[in-house]
């Protein structure tokens, strides 16, 4: 595994972090959409009322509901897989820092000022972290 190939994997669980975030807003748009549908009642027979557009957007919105699971569920195997490789890491500040950062999805600022550490340091942490991980992915090869 190469280094980027490793920061890839390590940023995969983030990207879909991202995507689930903006499949949730698409629903909550949804759901906005549909309580803003108001019933007529009219006593005469029709088609093309109000229900058939509910309808529409009631299926819409558990079509989007399920592609939100599908999201969660591909988020949680990636969180997984990041997580098996920062438990390669030993116990320590490099450890913290890659599960704040892959795991927490924290920004770096948020990183360095949790762990009282300067920005620098905590960028220092993190690349021997992925040197230490990259050696030990690699020895076994």
């Amino acid at each position: 595994m190469t280094r980027e190939e490793l920061k890839a994997k390590l940023k995969s669980a983030w990207y879909k972090n991202q995507l689930k975030k903006a499949e949730i807003e698409r629903l909550e748009e949804l759901r906005a959409d549909s309580m803003r549908i108001t019933p007529v009642y009219n006593p005469t027979p029709g088609g093309g009322s109000v229900s058939s557009v509910l309808e529409n957007v009631v299926i819409r919105r558990i079509q989007q509901e399920e592609k939100i699971l599908a999201v969660c569920h591909d988020l949680e195997k990636d969180i997984d897989d990041v997580a098996a490789l920062i438990d390669i890491l030993p116990d320590s500040p490099m450890k913290m820092v890659m599960r704040r950062r892959y795991i927490n999805f924290q920004r770096w600022e948020q990183i360095a000022e949790s762990m009282s550490y300067s920005w620098a340091n905590v960028h220092k942490l993190h690349a021997q972290a992925l040197n230490y991980i990259l050696r030990e992915v690699n020895h076994g090869k």
